[in-house]
Order: structure tokens, then C-alpha cells, then sequence
């Protein structure tokens, strides 16, 4: 039965929240108590996600087993490097921003060992679109994953592909941030999985050793920029895991003031409005710390469905949040298009992650999915010519 339902985004949700909810009744560290409210939301999350795990499971598995891209090899090298060079000159943007931000490239460099948190804390809104220049360095990441196990490439190009796929991963560390290369590491497995005749089989693998790893890489981080609590790596830790929960907690006890408008909601598109002057003061994705009794300003996905709207726009928007994605999902895996496979992907990890942060709103999230629809609608134009071209 888990094999069927690891093929659905909805699964990591409900089990990284139901996780997530047993350590924090555990009380590891200093918690302030669960309300009621915040108990059953919790609850109502992971049956929710239950239940559309059940529900798309059957066609989830059909759909992996003809799920291999039919993209040809010449069009997935050919977009690996397009998107490799848009995506490697938005980070080369990035960090001749940063370097000039703290003296110079020797300075950042000496930074980036000894006090990587002052990188972090560049504010990069001057930057505008070269950060998001950067996502498309993650498509060729998982093109060039894809290109390595999954098509019979000529070991020199496989070689030089290879190369440079290191080269970019390791330019995405730039930007000391816990979740980058974390997401490309997820976005790197399943692109792998594709590649195998039994794709599930290696989800159920990546539902057992993943959460470890990833956690693994987390505790990494923290010890890497020593943002370590006085409880050490430990206290650290669970900090991360239940902060969500906790900063949950306390909106809801706390925020009695809404617009009713799904401004947070659909935050990339709120931007864009806000970029041709439809609307006006889009708030920040950052959000405010609170002490939880610790100080955090991580919300989980339910955050901006709160703050847009309360308790009624979580109730309402729980199903369609989590039912959409995995219809999304469904769809881009039925397609045997590679950049359905790409924001399948995308979409288990952002609900892996979504006991932390709210990545279905997050700009990749869009960009992957519009690349996408794109996709699609290219290979449409080029279906007469009886190959797909994209």
C-alpha cells in the first residue's frame, strides 16, 4: 500500500507533518502548548493529504510506469545548456552583487569561510530578476541528471555534461541558503528515478533514507555558518523541524486582522500586478519573528492562507492546495515530457518541506510550471512532424 501512495506529492506532506506532530507532543525542547485550533488544522492537513494520496494513488502508478520522457537527446542537451547559461549568468549577476556588497570577490570568499551568515544577510531586492535567472540553472541540473543515467549520450559529452553540472550545483552554494541545495538534491533524485525501468521503487527508497539525509544536510548548515543555539546542534535542530508548528501556533492565537484577499496566497502573481501598478504594497515573503518561545519566522504552508484570510481561507484552501498539486502532478508525469518530470519533482518536495515553508507559493514553483505548459504547448505544434521537438 505505501508503494502506491509514495508516487503522490500529497504523501510527503502527510508524512512529514504527521512526523513532525509526534516530536513536537514529544516536547523535545521548550514548546508553548498546541491550541485547540492549531491541533485539529494540523489534523485536518495530514487527512486531507490522506485522503488525496488515496485518491490519485492508482493513477499515480500507472503514470510512472509509462512516465519516460520522450524528449530526444539532442533537444535535452540542447536545453541543458540554454538553460545552464541563462541560469549560471543570473548566479555570476548574484555574485558580482555580493561580492561588491562586502568589499570585493576576495572579501566574499573570505567570508564565505569564516562567516558565511554575513553573505546571507545581503538584502538582494536591488537585483530584481537575476535572482530568478537563477531557477533556470536548476532545470539544467535536472537535464543534465537526466541526460547522464537516462539517454545513450556519448561518454564525452556525458563527461563534459557531468563537469558542468558540478560546476553549477556548486555555484547555487553562493547563496548560503539551507533550502537551494537541498530542493536540487531532491529535484537530482527524482530526475534519477525517472531514468529507472521501476521509478517507484526508488520513491519508497527516497521515503525511507531521504528525511534522514536531508535533516542530515540541515544540521550541516547550521554547523557550516554556526548558527547554532546554545543548546547546540540538537536543540538546533528541532528548532528547524517544529518552528513551523509552533510560529502556527501562535498566528492563530495572535492575528485577528485580515484583508480576505489572496494576496500571500498567489505571491508571485501579486508581484507581477504589483510590478505593472494593479495593486500596491505586496507584502514580503520574509515574514516577522516571533518568539514561539524561540525567536523563528517560519510559518509552514498554511502562513500566507492565514494571514490572507484567517482560519477561513485554511479551511478552504487545505483541499484545494493539496488536490490541485497532485492533479498538477498527475498531469505533469502523464505528459512523458522531461519538464513534467522536472516539476513533479518540484512538487513532492515542496510538500515534503511544506511542515516548514509555503515553496507552493515560491516563484520556481510558478516559473517550472509555465516552463511546463510551454513545453507542452510546443510539443502540440510539433505532434504532426511525429516526433517531439522540445
Amino acid at each position: 500500500m505505501i508503494k502506491r501512495l509514495v508516487s503522490a506529492p500529497s504523501f510527503y506532506m502527510a508524512a512529514s507533518w504527521l512526523a513532525v506532530l509526534l516530536i513536537f507532543l514529544y516536547e523535545p525542547i521548550e514548546l508553548l502548548p498546541l491550541s485547540f485550533e492549531a491541533e485539529a488544522i494540523i489534523l485536518y492537513v495530514i487527512a486531507t493529504a490522506i485522503l488525496s494520496s488515496f485518491v490519485f494513488s492508482q493513477r499515480f502508478t500507472r503514470a510512472l510506469r509509462i512516465a519516460k520522457p520522450t524528449n530526444t537527446q539532442d533537444s535535452l542537451i540542447k536545453w541543458f545548456f540554454i538553460f545552464g547559461a541563462v541560469g549560471f549568468y543570473g548566479i555570476l549577476q548574484y555574485f558580482a552583487f555580493a561580492s561588491s556588497s562586502v568589499g570585493g570577490p576576495l572579501n566574499y570568499f573570505f567570508l564565505f569561510v569564516n562567516n558565511p551568515l554575513d553573505i546571507r544577510a545581503i538584502a538582494i531586492d536591488e537585483l530584481g530578476g537575476a535572482v530568478q535567472l537563477t531557477y533556470f540553472s536548476w532545470l539544467s541540473i535536472g537535464l543534465g541528471v537526466y541526460i547522464i543515467y537516462g539517454t545513450p549520450a556519448h561518454k564525452l559529452i556525458k563527461f563534459f555534461v557531468g563537469l558542468l553540472l558540478i560546476i553549477i550545483f556548486l555555484s547555487n552554494l553562493a547563496f548560503i541558503d539551507r533550502t537551494r541545495p537541498v530542493w536540487l538534491l531532491v529535484l537530482s533524485v527524482i530526475c534519477y528515478g525517472m531514468t529507472r525501468d521501476n521509478p517507484q521503487r526508488l520513491l519508497l527508497k527516497f521515503t525511507f533514507y531521504g528525511p534522514p539525509l536531508l535533516l542530515g544536510f540541515f544540521i550541516g548548515f547550521a554547523l557550516f555558518t554556526g548558527k547554532l543555539t546554545q543548546g547546540g546542534a540538537g536543540e538546533t535542530t528541532f528548532q528547524y523541524l517544529l518552528g513551523g508548528f509552533s510560529y502556527l501556533n501562535y498566528i492563530f492565537q495572535n492575528i485577528e486582522q485580515f484583508e480576505y484577499a489572496p494576496i500571500r496566497t498567489f505571491y508571485p502573481i501579486s508581484k507581477a500586478l504589483e510590478s505593472i501598478g494593479f495593486i500596491q504594497n505586496v507584502p514580503s515573503q520574509v515574514l516577522d519573528f516571533y518568539n514561539v518561545p524561540y525567536a523563528t519566522n517560519i510559518g509552514t504552508f498554511l502562513e500566507p492562507l492565514f494571514s490572507d484570510g484567517g482560519l477561513f481561507f485554511v479551511l478552504l484552501g487545505v483541499p484545494i492546495i493539496i488536490f490541485s498539486i497532485d492533479w498538477l502532478a498527475l498531469r505533469a508525469l502523464e505528459s512523458k515530457n522531461f519538464f513534467g518530470v522536472f516539476l513533479y519533482g518540484n512538487l513532492i518536495f515542496a510538500n515534503l518541506i511544506s511542515f516548514f515553508v509555503a515553496q507552493f507559493a515560491s516563484t520556481p514553483i510558478y516559473l517550472f510550471t509555465v516552463i511546463f505548459i510551454f513545453s507542452q504547448l510546443a510539443k502540440g505544434f510539433s505532434a504532426p512532424s511525429g516526433r517531439a521537438r522540445v
